[in-house]
């Protein structure tokens, strides 16, 4: 099986535009896409809510049509840690996080959510 790429953006902006021929779209809070995409029952996602962790967010959709969710917070504290870890068990996901940060790197860290088994290729 061949890693999927990048196929569309959906930053946390309230716009329409497109960089270097890649789709952005932001109309949708990415965090409440992701948990759609990945088939969480609307009324479940609500109660999830906004964690600490959740800030300066895309989620970007591969060419095989699976989300991944990408997070650029200042810190993750064990408490975020702990949640995460449960959170992905419960629902199929896995996360990684890394300090190789793109949106304000030394300060901010990676955060990625996706579904276990998902192949893509990574870029920093």
């Amino acid at each position: 099986m061949s890693a999927a790429r990048i196929n569309e953006v959906h930053p946390h902006v309230h716009d329409h535009h497109k960089v270097n021929g890649t789709k952005y779209k932001g109309l949708r809070d990415p965090w409440f896409l992701f948990l759609e995409k990945v088939g969480i029952e609307k009324k479940r996602r609500s109660a999830i809510g906004r964690e600490q962790f959740m800030d300066h967010q895309e989620l970007f959709i591969l060419d095989n049509g699976e989300p991944v969710y990408v997070s650029h917070p200042y810190y993750i504290d064990d408490d975020a840690f702990s949640y995460l870890t449960k959170f992905c068990e419960l629902n199929g996901l896995h996360f990684d996080v890394d300090a190789n940060s793109w949106y304000y790197p030394g300060f901010t860290v990676k955060l990625m959510i996706w579904k276990k088994g998902v192949l893509f290729e990574r870029t920093n």
